[in-house]
């Protein structure tokens, strides 16, 4: 009762393009933010529902942060902040204005794209890049696949998606609609089961896959995955003209469950490469894992994290930045 009404969170399926490929031809663009300026229904993994106000862009800010932000943040789902209030969310405990680009469902390559469409970084302009461990892989694959976003492979190109908010806004109620127009309350709660039956099967088949690589090749990520992952980074940082660049690496189940994580994401590779040019890391996995057990960070393996996750992560960040670490936060 309490969401009918109101417009839903609505991202695309990067990995699913084709099923709106008529809709993106016909007006021109492919969004890479959800509705401007509304009240949302963003998600209930703990038994609240929670609610966001997006900005004049379609970002979970106030639209002042765009006025001589501090820090920029871009991240998936978890630098969204699902499924947390604005009390709880852990980027709303950071002290300096930040302005936060994360959208769910994307990785590095998106994530990219939405900072060249959307940020204006000086040169005291500091940002915070989210990577985390659970899928950020796997879906960058799916995005370097997709044509609309291939266009972006060429830095100078651009859908000036500043200017463009109106015609997102239509394109994503065309999208949405079909979903929630007409439905009655048991329509919305069967919806929900359904949803949440396709994620457990999602899951299992997912692990499945995973633990059978894991143990025929104990690689899970090629180097070609890796690699792709940190010219991404690289590029954005030299194209970008980002001086001052941190990735904060965050953990997912397997960094509570699996003693040789580390070798499976490849985790010091990547911070080594990061290193060597500049780029400073926050390894929060490494600090978390001896600590910590998984139920200290998830509700269950289908869920983001636990509201008080918020306040762990935001005080090992706040720690990293307010020491000025070199490099790697120690």
């Amino acid at each position: 009762k309490k969401v009918l009404g109101l417009n839903h969170y609505t991202i695309l399926n990067h990995d699913d393009y084709n099923n709106h490929k008529k809709k993106f031809d016909k007006f021109n663009i492919y969004p890479l933010s959800t509705f401007s300026n509304k009240k949302i229904f963003l998600c209930n993994e703990s038994g609240e529902n929670v609610y966001i106000k997006t900005d004049k862009n379609g970002f979970r800010n106030k639209n002042e942060n765009y006025i001589d932000p501090k820090i920029f943040l871009i991240g998936d789902s978890f630098g969204l902040g699902i499924c947390h209030s604005n009390k709880n969310f852990f980027v709303n405990k950071l002290p300096k204005k930040i302005l936060n680009f994360s959208q769910g469902g994307t990785s590095t390559f998106i994530q990219s794209i939405v900072l060249r469409e959307f940020a204006k970084f000086e040169k005291k302009s500091k940002l915070l890049w989210l990577f985390y461990l659970g899928n950020d892989l796997d879906e960058l694959n799916h995005e370097m696949n997709n044509p609309y976003l291939r266009k972006y492979i060429d830095w100078k190109f651009t859908q000036n998606l500043l200017n463009k908010n109106v015609v997102k806004d239509n394109l994503l109620y065309q999208i949405a609609n079909p979903l929630f127009e007409n439905t009655k309350e048991i329509d919305i709660e069967k919806r929900f089961k359904l949803k949440k039956n396709d994620n457990f099967f999602k899951l299992i088949k997912l692990s499945f896959t995973r633990g059978m690589v894991t143990k025929k090749f104990f690689n899970l990520y090629s180097d070609k995955t890796i690699n792709q992952y940190l010219e991404i980074v690289l590029g954005t940082k030299k194209n970008l003209n980002i001086n001052d660049l941190t990735v904060v690496i965050l953990p997912d189940s397997r960094v509570f469950t699996y003693k040789k994580y580390r070798e499976l994401y490849k985790i010091d590779q990547i911070k080594k490469k990061l290193n060597s040019n500049g780029i400073k890391t926050i390894d929060l996995p490494k600090f978390f894992d001896q600590k910590y057990n998984f139920f200290d960070f998830f509700y269950s393996y289908s869920t983001h994290y636990k509201n008080e996750v918020n306040e762990i992560i935001a005080n090992k960040i706040n720690y990293c930045l307010n020491i000025n670490q070199n490099l790697d936060c120690n």
